[in-house]
């Protein structure tokens, strides 16, 4: 788990990562780009607010960072609440112990600073 003071600044780094792998792969990662379009369409029967917690709480369980940042800046644009979120990663706690904890803390930091950037 990596420093999270500059969560912004972290995710931008691994948004380079992303593109260039993306170059290499063009075929897979488009067909993983309409996956995520289809799982996350406006109109279904969860709103893109919910999808996204969900998301988030999948990602702090699967203490994967790039995927914790990537949903947290999702959610940032979305106007989630750090109540919403803090919910969603109550059920982390509760299913993952002292590992979600853990992760939760680290995506509640991440969170208020992508607020703080966004000001």
């Amino acid at each position: 788990m990596q420093n999270v003071q500059n969560a912004v600044e972290r995710l931008n780094e691994l948004k380079k990562g992303f593109g260039a792998f993306a170059k290499i792969s063009p075929d897979v990662i488009g067909a993983f780009g309409q996956m995520r379009g289809a799982c996350c369409r406006e109109g279904g029967v969860l709103d893109l607010k919910t999808i996204e917690l969900i998301s988030v709480a999948v990602a702090v369980s699967r203490k994967c960072e790039p995927c914790i940042l990537s949903h947290l800046e999702v959610c940032v644009d979305l106007g989630i609440t750090r109540e919403e979120l803090a919910a969603a990663l109550n059920a982390t706690v509760l299913l993952c112990g002292g590992p979600g904890y853990a992760y939760s803390a680290f995506t509640l930091q991440a969170f208020e600073q992508m607020l703080e950037a966004k000001k």
